[in-house]
This record gives C-alpha cells, sequence and structure tokens, in this order.
C-alpha cells in the first residue's frame, strides 16, 4: 500500500492582508511557492482552475512561474488585476483627494460625507470623526459610538448623543438608496430575494454614502486608472458598510448573510483611507493579461474571466504541468455580496456570471462536493496521464475534508500525499490522476472494517488521542487506497457525503471499541477518541517525541526561528501527525527563551543545559535522601527512588527528571494502589504539562489516578523545614499542582 504521509509545508509568512480578506481561504504565504520549487521548472505553465483568492496566482508568479487563472467571480478578477498592478500608495491618495475635491451642490464632496459621520467628543466638545457606530440588530437607533479625538486623546465606546440621531435623520430617501440598490442587480424574479436579503444586510446611511461615491465617480472625468484605483476604494467600502460585523467580535468571517445581535456601523469615509494598506501589499508588480494574451515567459498571470469549463483545449505548448489552488469554503454571504457589488459598481451585465450564486440559497457541503467535483472534472479532461493538483485547505472541517477528498477521487483526482495541521485547521494535499476506465472496488465492502483498521493504526501509531478530524482524515485515506471511493464520470452521488461518514460515527459511537472524551460537547465532532482495548505501545506518545526533538533542536543550534524549529519537526512527523504549532510554542517556552534584540529567534535557557539539569536532578536526589533520613524512613534506588518504612513496606517511589514527559511512568500496567507515586520535575514544565493534559485526557485520567506532583523548587522549601513529620510531608506534597502558579506559602511555625 502506498504511503501518502509527506511532511507539511512550513508557511514564510502568516496570510496576506488582502481586501476582502475576511471572505477569502486565508492561504499562509509560502506554502505554494515551497511546493512548486521541488516538483515544477520556473517558466512551466500552472494552471489554477479554481480562482478563489488573488494570493495562490501572485505568488506563483513572483516564483518565476506563468499561470492560467480561471476565475467567473468580477469581484475576484478585478482584485486580481488591481493587486497585479501593485498600485502604490501616493495614487490612491491622488485618486481619493480628486474624488473629494468634486463639488456635491456647494460644498466639496468630502465634506459632505464627513458630515454623514460627523460627532462631538464627549471631554472636549469638538467636531471629530468617529471610527464606527454601534447598533443592536432590532433597534432602530445605534446606542453608541466609538472614537478617538485628536484633539484631547479620548477615546473608547461613547453614548449616542441627541445630536448623533439628529445627523442620522438628515439621510435621504431610504427607498429610493434601496430601489436603486436593487434595480441595478435586477436579473429576474429568481435572484430578486437574494439580492434584496443582500441589501437588507446595509443600514440606510452606508447605502447613501456607497451610492453617492459611486454616482459621483462614473461622472468624473478622470483617467481610467484613477478610476480603477477609486472602485478598489469603493468595493473595501462595499464590504465595511454591511452590517455583517459582529460587535464585539476578533473574528469576523461570515458565511451566512445574517445581522449579528450586535453589530459595527463603520465610518466609511475613513474606510475608503484605511483600504488603502490592503491593496497597497504588493511591493512590485506581476504581469497579468487577459486570455488569450500571454504574459513573458519570466512568469506572470493570464486571466481567463470565467468558469474553467468554457476554456477551450489549450495548445501543447501552453498545457500546464501542474494544478495549484486554496480549496474555497462554500460562503452564501460572499457570492450573494460579490453578485450585488459588481451590479452596484459595474452595472447588470457585470452580474451575470453570479446569477446562480443569487438563485441559490442554501450552500451545504453535498452541493459543495458537486461544485468541486465538475471543477475536478473539466481540468481531467484537459491534464494529461498522473497530472499533479497541489492543493491547500483552510479553516479545515469534518465536512469540507470529506467533500474534497470524495468529489476529487469521483472526478478522477487520486490522493497522493497529504499532510494535516489540525491546530491550524489546515490541510495540505497532493494529487495525481488516474485513468477513468479502471475498475473500482464495490463499496459494499464493510466500510466500518475499512474505518475500524484506520482508526486503530492512526490511534497505534501516534499512542494519544485524536480528534475527529484526524480519524476522519485516516478513514478516507484508508479508501482512497484500497480504491472505494469510486469514480463517477457521470457526475457525484448525492448521498456521498453521507456514506463516507456515517459508519465513522457509528464506529466512534460504539463503547466497545473507542472512549470518547470531551463527551460534554453534544456535537460527535467535538470529541476526542482512544482505543478502549489498546495493545501495548512502545513508543512514546506523539506529544512526547515532538518534545524531545524541540529539545534536541535547541541543543543542536543556538539561535532558532519558529519557522526553522517548524522545517526541522515537520519532516520527522508527517502527514496527520503534524507537530501542532501550540505544542511547538508551549515546549518553547518552557525550554527556551527570546533572544534580546530578535523577533521570534528562540535560544535555550540557560538554566536548560544538560549540565545543569544534571546537577538539578543530583540535588533532587540527595534533598529526597536527605529527608527520608529526617522522616526515618529507608532510602533506596538511584533516579527512581524508594522510601520504606520498618516493616520494608514501599510508602513512596520518586521519579526525578527534568522534562515533561511524565508517560514513562504514567502509562504503565499495574501500578501498586498502595504506594503514593511523585514525579518530581522542574517549576519550568507546569504550563507545558497543563497544556499536555489538556490535550491527552486520557493521560490525564491516569495521573488522577493517585499521581502527585513536585517541583524541584517546592521540595527544596520543603527540605528547609526545621520540623517535618510524615502527614505534614503528604498535606505538602498536595499544595504542588502540575500548574504554572505561584506555590503555595510554607508555614514554617
Amino acid at each position: 500500500m502506498e504511503e501518502v504521509s509527506t511532511s507539511f509545508i512550513p508557511a514564510e509568512n502568516d496570510p496576506m492582508p488582502l481586501p476582502l480578506g475576511r471572505f477569502l481561504p486565508p492561504i499562509p504565504v509560502g506554502m505554494v511557492r515551497a511546493w512548486l520549487q521541488e516538483r515544477v521548472s520556473p517558466g512551466d505553465w500552472l494552471i489554477d482552475p479554481l480562482g478563489s483568492t488573488p494570493a495562490v496566482p501572485l505568488e506563483a508568479a513572483q516564483a518565476g512561474y506563468r499561470i492560467l487563472v480561471a476565475s467567473n467571480n468580477p469581484v475576484i478578477s478585478f482584485m486580481l488585476e488591481v493587486l497585479a498592478s501593485a498600485p502604490k500608495r501616493a495614487d490612491f491618495l491622488a485618486a481619493l483627494a480628486e474624488l473629494g475635491s468634486s463639488r456635491r451642490g456647494d460644498e466639496r464632496l468630502e465634506q459632505y460625507l464627513q458630515g454623514m459621520y460627523q460627532t462631538v467628543c464627549d471631554a472636549c466638545g469638538q467636531d471629530i470623526q468617529p471610527q464606527a457606530y454601534l447598533w443592536r440588530r432590532e433597534e432602530k437607533v445605534p446606542f453608541a459610538r466609538l472614537y478617538h479625538c485628536p484633539h484631547c486623546g479620548d477615546q473608547g465606546e461613547r453614548k449616542i448623543t441627541d445630536k448623533d440621531l439628529e445627523r442620522l435623520n438628515r439621510i435621504g430617501n431610504d427607498a429610493l438608496h434601496r430601489s436603486r440598490a436593487a434595480e441595478r442587480v435586477r436579473l429576474g424574479d429568481t435572484v430578486e430575494p437574494a439580492a434584496e436579503e443582500a441589501i437588507q444586510a446595509y443600514l440606510p446611511r452606508p447605502l447613501d454614502f456607497l451610492f453617492t461615491v459611486i454616482n459621483k465617480i462614473e461622472g468624473l472625468t478622470i483617467s481610467k486608472e484613477r478610476r480603477k484605483l477609486l472602485t478598489a476604494l469603493v468595493l473595501s467600502a462595499c464590504d465595511e458598510g454591511s452590517a455583517l460585523w459582529s460587535w464585539p467580535s476578533a473574528r469576523n468571517r461570515p458565511k451566512q448573510l445574517g445581522i449579528p445581535p450586535q453589530f459595527r456601523e463603520k465610518n466609511l469615509w475613513l474606510a475608503l483611507e484605511e483600504a488603502i494598506t490592503a491593496w497597497t501589499i504588493q511591493e512590485n508588480p506581476v504581469p497579468l493579461t487577459r486570455w488569450p494574451q500571454l504574459p513573458p515567459e519570466t512568469g506572470g498571470i493570464c486571466l481567463f474571466p470565467g468558469r474553467i469549463k468554457a476554456l477551450n483545449d489549450l495548445p501543447e505548448a501552453l498545457k500546464p504541468k501542474s494544478a495549484i489552488g486554496a480549496i474555497p469554503r462554500p460562503n452564501q454571504a460572499f457570492w450573494t455580496l460579490c453578485a450585488v457589488w459588481s451590479g452596484w459598481i459595474w452595472g447588470k451585465e457585470a452580474t451575470l456570471p453570479l446569477r446562480k450564486a443569487l438563485e441559490r440559497r442554501r450552500y451545504d457541503w453535498s452541493w459543495h462536493a458537486t461544485a468541486l467535483y465538475h471543477i475536478w472534472t473539466n481540468l481531467y479532461q484537459r491534464a494529461s496521464a498522473g497530472f499533479p493538483f497541489f492543493g491547500v485547505i483552510c479553516e479545515l472541517s469534518p465536512g469540507f475534508l470529506s467533500a474534497v477528498i470524495t468529489s476529487s477521487e469521483a472526478a478522477g483526482f487520486h490522493l497522493k500525499a497529504i499532510a494535516l495541521l489540525e491546530d491550524e485547521e489546515i490541510a495540505q494535499i497532493h494529487w495525481q490522476t488516474q485513468p477513468l476506465a479502471k475498475t473500482q472496488k464495490s463499496q459494499e465492502e464493510n466500510l466500518e472494517t475499512v474505518y475500524r483498521e484506520a482508526i486503530t493504526k492512526e490511534l497505534v501509531g501516534r499512542n494519544q488521542p485524536a480528534g475527529y478530524t484526524t480519524l476522519l482524515a485516516a478513514c478516507l485515506i484508508n479508501l482512497s487506497q484500497k480504491k472505494l471511493l469510486s469514480i463517477q464520470p457521470s457526475g457525484i452521488e448525492p448521498d456521498a457525503l453521507s456514506r463516507v461518514q456515517q459508519p465513522l460515527d457509528r464506529l466512534l459511537s460504539d463503547g466497545a471499541f473507542v472512549t470518547r472524551y470531551r463527551s460534554q460537547v453534544q456535537s460527535i465532532e467535538g470529541g476526542i477518541w482512544w482505543l478502549r482495548n489498546a495493545p501495548p505501545i512502545p513508543d512514546l506518545p506523539l506529544s512526547d517525541q515532538i518534545e524531545m526533538e524541540i529539545i534536541r533542536l535547541l541543543h543542536k543550534k543556538p539561535e532558532i526561528s519558529l519557522k526553522e524549529i517548524q522545517a526541522g519537526l515537520y519532516p520527522l512527523f508527517p502527514g496527520l501527525k503534524t507537530p501542532p504549532t501550540a505544542l511547538i510554542q508551549a515546549c518553547l517556552a518552557s525550554y527556551g527563551e527570546l533572544l534580546p534584540g530578535e523577533v521570534g529567534v528562540w535560544q535555550l535557557d540557560p538554566s536548560e543545559t544538560a549540565p545543569r539539569r544534571r546537577k538539578d536532578i543530583n540535588e533532587m536526589i540527595a534533598i529526597i535522601q536527605s529527608l527520608a533520613k529526617k522522616l526515618h524512613f529507608t532510602c533506596r534506588g538511584e533516579e527512581t527512588l524508594e522510601w520504606l518504612d520498618e516493616t520494608g513496606h514501599i510508602l513512596y517511589r520518586f521519579y526525578i527528571f527534568a522534562s515533561s514527559i511524565i508517560s514513562r511512568y504514567v502509562i504503565q500496567p499495574g501500578k501498586e494502589k498502595d504506594i503514593h507515586h511523585v514525579l518530581v520535575m522542574p517549576g519550568s514544565r507546569s504550563n507545558l504539562l497543563t497544556f499536555k493534559l489538556r490535550e491527552d485526557p486520557r493521560l490525564s485520567q491516569m495521573v488522577q489516578s493517585g499521581w502527585h506532583f513536585l517541583k524541584f523548587r517546592h521540595l527544596r522549601k520543603i527540605h528547609e523545614r526545621e520540623t517535618l513529620t510524615p502527614s505534614q510531608f503528604f498535606d505538602l506534597i498536595g499544595q504542588d499542582p502540575p500548574l504554572w502558579e505561584e506555590p503555595k506559602q510554607i508555614a514554617f511555625f
């Protein structure tokens, strides 16, 4: 059976802060480039059949590749064109200044638009521009303002005033604005409900602002380039102007057109100014042409503004060597808004490619699998045997993973390699085309048997519990390798996803097979599982193995960044075992320290060198031996010490070590119940151990069956007591839990 586990490709940087980025796949920078540089020659042709984000083609083109992008979304196509040109901040400011200096009646447009939002500072009484107004969904007026006064520095959330409400009442005819907004996307009765729902996501003031600006731009006599820059800013304002900004919230990534209970109404003049930053993230321009014109051989983007199925057969010289793309999630909010924004900005004709997005109101995983299947199929028809596709899935979820792998296999793209970083919800998948003529095995084979095999192999291989997404991925891999995900030239079956996930749900509900932790989470997808009757496993749990490798890397390299740590770890733990970023950071915080004057560069903490820790362990051994003598116990052993009473019965067993790897002691059969087992370890391991116990409920449950923790520093304090009895000693070790907190004051009198 082929090995599909591959090393996760570490990112070079966080996702690009793109305009409208909250709707786009947040693909980290560097993954696409790294995959291509290993497998494809610079200058070769690539294809992005998904066109889900400008980030993918921009990164590929900057790396020296030519990439054909199929995008039927006018908004994404426009974004790609503007970003590829790498406009400068000065050009945007000049365009905005020209817009602001135009006239609306007797006043400058800038003054009129700023006047829509003007408020008064509570502290100094000066007229100022607020950042936003705060609303409750069912109320007719805002309840607060957000501002930062440039005159006196007063800032924060302040109650709404009568003057604010008076200014709000000056807004023009709301019905007229909504009628105009609807008219620009009116394509027939079947799409009107969706368009109306999108328009209802706007308050009167933002609609007035947006159409005032859109109409003014249409009437201005300005250059084509300047009009494009203003259009880009308006597009950002269309997003900022909706009521889909939950307040307070650090994560606004809406998938549906539902107005949150509390939301923010942004000052759209400030939004125009602030949007410039997002549109100028590209330092250098990237050659971009529209099909059939071609970019230079040194690299560039060829944009095909349509679906891949509408692309004619490519001549041999232009056939791509690989496909790449960020697999998008279904997003009713984004596609509906894109249709509406396209109509508002460019007219009804621009909305036509997105008509189906307006007609469809429900985007579930089965629909998404079918939509992806059509893209895979159209690509397959243009691909040669063994044609590769590298896809990145962000915001990963079980339904998303099932839809992607089931649809790709059905269309003839076979899973070649996969790596999963579950805590960051990212999967990297490499597919290759396989012949459609091959006969697949019948799916009548008992899938639960296949799943049981996959789950057992995965859990034994990691020797610690795993979550739903990891176990589902293991099952999907097994299905793919056994050729049980059928190729479907006629289309993906409607119940394909349920047939994939239902056997897994039944197995994970089988208490005789697995033990579920976190059972208080109602959804089965929120659980974490371990084998009910696990065989003896000689290897350490996965998290302990990762900890050991991080220690080695810190000792090996005096100065090392998180990215270098990841690059060193990922090849050692491929596929579904990719080290979680949170665990890596917890290990670095426990063993290392940030290098002064450097950003994100770590070094081994001086107290964690091998000689220092050897000295600490020897000291702890001496203290335990001394305490045994003080308490009239017999002490025997070396690093695992035992205290015996006068009858020779073992009362305490001490395990002294410098790591947080307690599994080698805790996970053992036949632990004596009448012995107090004490884990003696540095206090600097507390946060790391707490993290590992939280992530491994099986280990946590074992710890609660009579294990004690004793930090080095706490043991020193106990040893300093002038008087100590056996009962006092037992009470004192219970005061030292495996949490990073100041130890309780030990009473000396």
